[in-house]
């Protein structure tokens, strides 16, 4: 496996983020009203590189944001939470040797737990509002295995397990626009908080991610009674294309 380390490739990174962000910056009208924003939306990851050539199922889950436009200026700051399941296993077993009439699911999920913060270079007003971003964070990657009832909801957990996991920082840019769907009139900042606006955000980005071990499907083989566990180590880069809906305040 090619060996990559973070020492190796951050300063050319960071020089590309700071090249892209300063190429897009340009001084985009004010709107005059400044106001905080929220989103939720639907979030995809697809593997790349040495870990895209380990895992080959594309990640999918949620992401919520939140943020806020500093005033008359194009510079936007947020913070945001992800989480995605990259493998899904499930298995139906017997409760336990002594109740074999009574079974039970097991379902074992590999998942990736994000948390990163943003810096955005977008327009304050127009319908179409283009972004450029970049990012920096970590992501938690976890296998965790869950038995549940088979007659039961997702959430009519029996037992839980985390069978594996580590630690990753993640860094990179992203670009995407926001289309508004709806916008209020006449809003004024000097007024109680209430949706200005509805707008949904399509976006792209590539995050770099240090080394980490991890499973995948097949990882976890059960023979005689024993578990065996066959991580495998490599960068973690990921792409990620998200469609989210956004809130304006």
């Amino acid at each position: 496996m090619h060996d990559r380390h973070l020492t190796h490739r951050l300063p050319g990174q960071i020089i590309f983020i700071l090249a892209a962000l300063f190429l897009l910056y340009q001084p985009f009208p004010a709107s005059g009203q400044v106001r905080p924003e929220a989103s939720f939306g639907l979030l995809v990851g697809q593997p790349s590189g040495d870990f895209g050539d380990n895992v080959s199922d594309t990640g999918y889950g949620v992401v919520l944001a939140g943020g806020i436009q500093l005033p008359e200026s194009p510079v936007f700051l947020g913070i945001e939470l992800g989480y995605l399941i990259y493998g899904h296993e499930r298995r139906s077993e017997a409760f336990n040797a002594d109740i074999p009439d009574v079974r039970v699911d097991v379902v074992t999920d590999n998942s990736i737990f994000q948390a990163n913060v943003f810096l955005r270079l977008q327009p304050q007003s127009g319908k179409i509002r283009p972004y450029v971003d970049g990012v920096v964070g970590f992501k938690y990657l976890f296998t965790e295995t869950t038995v549940q009832d088979t007659e039961g909801w997702v959430f009519d957990r029996i037992a839980d397990y985390v069978n594996f996991d580590d630690w990753a920082l993640a860094y990179g840019i992203g670009a995407g626009a926001a289309i508004a769907l709806w916008e209020r009139e006449g809003a004024s900042v000097s007024e109680q908080v209430q949706v200005s606006g509805v707008y949904l955000d399509l976006g792209l980005r590539y995050l770099l991610g240090t080394e980490a071990e991890y499973l995948k499907e097949g990882s976890i083989q059960r023979t005689g009674g024993q578990v065996t566990f066959t991580p495998d180590r490599s960068a973690t880069d990921m792409m990620h294309p998200h469609f989210q809906v956004r809130i304006s305040f």
